[in-house]
């Protein structure tokens, strides 16, 4: 099980919130599009870890925390599910 860190550590700024996520589902930073619907369209179509763990979203604030980290959660629910529907494995846990 491939499993990586998104790690929002001194995350302040929407665009870096976005990337981070890019970045730990290696759907390529600059390649998929800065917002949950591009996130969830690329994690269908490319290769995800099968484990993502979470860091730092209890230092996330403001709209980070209020409406980005919500709709972070929405969305790994929804990769979740369609994995699980095509027999794959999908897991995220919020560590911190």
């Amino acid at each position: 099980m491939r499993t990586s860190v998104l790690d929002f550590t001194g995350c302040v700024e929407k665009e870096d919130f976005y990337d981070r996520i890019i970045d730990a589902l290696d759907l390529g930073v600059g390649y998929c599009g800065r917002n949950f619907d591009a996130i969830y369209d690329f994690s269908r179509t490319e290769i995800i870890p099968d484990r993502i763990e979470i860091r730092g979203a209890d230092k996330l604030s403001g709209y980070l925390e209020m409406i980005c980290l919500k709709r972070l959660v929405s969305t790994l629910e929804d990769i979740k599910k369609y994995y699980i529907k095509r027999g794959r494995v999908f897991e995220y846990e919020i560590i911190d």
